[in-house]
C-alpha cells in the first residue's frame, strides 16, 4: 500500500507524530510518501517526496498530521483521485479526525483493510466573473463575506426558477452537514448528522427581525449574486480561504459536488459520541 502523508508543521507535535506514524507502517510494509512542501523538515530522501498538487493518483490513501484544517486543505485532492483519507489528531478539536495522535498502533489495521470509511457530501462551487469562472470543492462551507470594518453587504440569493431571497447582512454561510460543527455552529446552527445531505443557508447578523438558517435539498443549484444596492466590497471564502474578491457582475454558483470524501475512522465511533466528548467533555 502506497500512502502519501501531508503535515501541519505548525503543530507542535506533528514531527514527532508523523515520523512515529511512518516507522509503524513501513514496519508492516508500507510505502510512506511526503509532501515535497514538508520535505525541508524531515530527514526523507528525495525519491520518497512528492508535490501534493501535480499528483496522478498513483497512491492508496492520504494521511494528514494536524487539525481539522489540515484534513479540508486534502479533501480536494482524496475527493479529485478518490482516494480515502485519514486524519491524525495534532490540533485541538480535531473534529474530523479519524484517529488521536494517542492511538498510533491502531495504523497496521489500515494496511488490513480493517476500517470503516464515512462519505461526507462536499459542495462544489463556481465563481463566474466577466472573463471565465473558477472551481472550488467545499467540505465544510463557502462563504460570501463583507470586508473587515466595513458596513453590511447585500445579497440576492436565486434558488429554482422563481424563489428569491434577499439579505442585507455581515456575510452568509453556505454550509454542508460536515459543516455544520464548524462555522455554522457558531452562528447558532444546528448539529447536523454527516450521514445526511443538504445545503444549509445560513446569514450572519442579518438586518432583519425574521431570519432563520434555511436546508436545501442536495439536488439544489443555488445561485449569489450581490444586490443591487451593496456598496460594500465582498469575498468568497471557501472552508475558510480567502480566494478572491466578488465583484458586482460576478455571480456564485452552489450545488452538491458530484463526488464524496471518503473519511477514514480508525477508532469505530459514533457521530454523536463525538460531538459529546468534543463539545460537552
Amino acid at each position: 500500500m502506497k500512502i502519501l502523508f501531508t503535515v501541519n508543521l505548525n503543530k507542535p507535535d506533528a514531527k514527532a507524530i508523523t515520523e512515529q506514524a511512518v516507522k509503524i507502517l513501513r514496519e508492516h510494509g508500507a510505502v510512506c510518501l511526503l509532501d515535497s512542501k514538508n520535505q525541508s523538515a524531515f530527514d526523507w530522501p528525495s525519491c520518497d517526496c512528492v508535490n501534493f498538487s501535480q499528483l496522478c493518483g498513483d497512491f492508496d490513501m492520504i494521511i494528514t498530521v494536524g487539525g481539522d484544517g489540515t484534513i479540508m486543505n486534502a479533501a480536494k485532492y482524496s475527493v479529485f483521485y478518490d482516494k480515502p483519507l485519514l486524519g491524525i489528531n495534532a490540533g485541538r478539536l480535531g473534529f474530523l479526525a479519524g484517529l488521536e495522535n494517542t492511538d498510533l498502533d491502531k495504523l497496521p489495521l489500515l494496511l488490513e483493510g480493517n476500517y470503516v470509511e464515512h462519505p461526507r457530501m462536499m459542495l462544489k462551487v463556481i465563481h463566474v466573473f466577466k472573463n471565465g469562472e473558477l472551481h472550488y470543492t467545499a467540505l465544510n462551507d463557502a462563504v460570501l463575506a463583507k470586508a473587515a470594518l466595513s458596513s453590511v453587504i447585500d445579497v440576492q440569493v436565486q434558488y429554482g426558477q422563481r424563489g428569491r431571497m434577499d439579505y442585507r447582512c455581515d456575510s452568509i454561510i453556505f454550509s454542508t452537514p460536515t459543516g455544520s460543527t464548524a462555522y455554522a455552529l457558531s452562528n447558532g446552527g444546528p448539529i447536523a448528522d454527516p450521514d445526511l445531505s443538504f445545503i444549509a443557508l445560513a446569514p450572519i447578523c442579518p438586518h432583519s427581525l425574521v431570519s432563520r438558517t434555511l436546508l436545501f435539498s442536495e439536488r439544489s443549484v443555488i445561485q449569489v449574486r450581490l444586490g443591487e444596492d451593496n456598496r460594500t466590497d465582498a469575498f468568497l471564502l471557501i472552508d475558510g480561504k480567502n480566494v478572491g474578491q466578488v465583484m458586482p457582475d460576478d455571480h456564485i454558483r452552489i450545488q452538491q459536488c458530484e463526488n464524496r470524501l471518503r473519511l477514514i475512522s480508525l477508532d469505530h465511533r459514533e457521530f454523536y459520541e463525538v460531538v459529546s466528548k468534543k463539545f460537552f467533555h
